[in-house]
């Protein structure tokens, strides 16, 4: 994790990143809440996406195809859902969000990255 200093913005920071560390990945993290108390998330990558249960291998094939979407895995936590490759930061979030504003979708959302603490 890195902390802007005072002055710098997250986007002239994230610029700066991606000079430094060309092929790394990099997401801002994001707060639970106003405030810096919130617990953190980040975005590494990929979305999970809930499509019709109702539809078969030929019908998932064909939407992935339409909207140049690749299956990480399938998730066996109900039918038809599944980790869909996307780069990480703010594209992932993005992404999920127009999938499930599309309406074609059941639900979709980033496969956040979220701190723990011990109990």
């Amino acid at each position: 994790l890195w902390r802007l200093k005072t002055g710098v913005t997250s986007k002239a920071g994230l610029q700066r990143l991606k000079q430094t560390i060309p092929q790394g990945k990099i997401s801002p993290v994001l707060h639970d809440g106003r405030s810096e108390a919130g617990r953190k998330r980040a975005l590494p990558g990929n979305i999970i996406v809930h499509l019709n249960p109702d539809w078969g291998q030929q019908q998932i094939k064909a939407w992935c195809k339409q909207h140049a979407l690749q299956i990480e895995k399938s998730l066996n936590i109900g039918p038809n859902i599944f980790v869909i490759k996307t780069t990480p930061g703010l594209a992932a979030l993005e992404k999920a969000n127009a999938l499930y504003l599309s309406g074609e979708v059941v639900a979709a959302y980033p496969d956040w990255w979220q701190e723990v603490s011990k109990r």
